[in-house]
Order: C-alpha cells, then structure tokens, then sequence
C-alpha cells in the first residue's frame, strides 16, 4: 500500500542517490551517516553498548572504526579531568591527591 505520490522502491541504489541528492549531500554513502550517527550517540553521552544497538554494531571493534577521535574530543576530556581536580579536596598520601612540592633550586 502507497499513499499518494509515493512509488515502491524498485532500486535501492538509485533511491538512495536521488534522495541524497534531493537532500543535497550528493555522493554520501550509508556508512557516511552511520559514522555520523556513531559520533553524535557518543557525544550525546549515550553509552557504548545502546549506541551499539541503535546502529546495529554487533562487535565493538567495528563500531570503535565509527567512533572517531577528534582533536575536539581530546580537549573536552582534559577539560573534564581538570574539572574533577578543581573539585577534589586535596587529601594525604592514601590514595588521594596531593600536590607536589617543588625543590629548592629545582625547575
């Protein structure tokens, strides 16, 4: 059943090319947007494994091909690491933080 103005899909690939060319990303590959979707989950703060299941990944090795690294990321993660120091009292030598004493004549 097709409402109006909407033909079965016959071909896959030419339904795809006229969509994304509607769209106006014309060459993009399905994978394109799994990559797409793959990053936004994770930093939408989406864990790994329901990530995992809404693309479909059935192997953590293939989905850590999507989930690309960018230089971005790597600072939002330092950022987020001096954020908990900032917060952490500084404690004794059990396990805690402590900051490092300088020596005399020592740079």
């Amino acid at each position: 059943m097709t409402g109006k103005g909407i033909q079965p899909i016959h071909s896959y690939k030419t339904a795809w090319g006229k969509s994304c060319l509607l769209a106006g990303v014309p060459e993009k590959l399905v994978h394109d947007f799994r990559g797409t979707a793959v990053r936004n989950l994770r930093r939408a703060g989406v864990s790994q494994t329901e990530a995992m299941k809404l693309t479909g990944h059935l192997t953590i090795s293939v989905f850590q091909r999507y989930d690309k690294i960018e230089e971005a990321d790597l600072c939002a993660a330092v950022d987020k690491l001096a954020a908990f120091h900032a917060q952490a009292p500084l404690r004794d030598n059990y396990g805690t933080i402590v900051p490092i004493q300088a020596k005399a004549g020592v740079q």
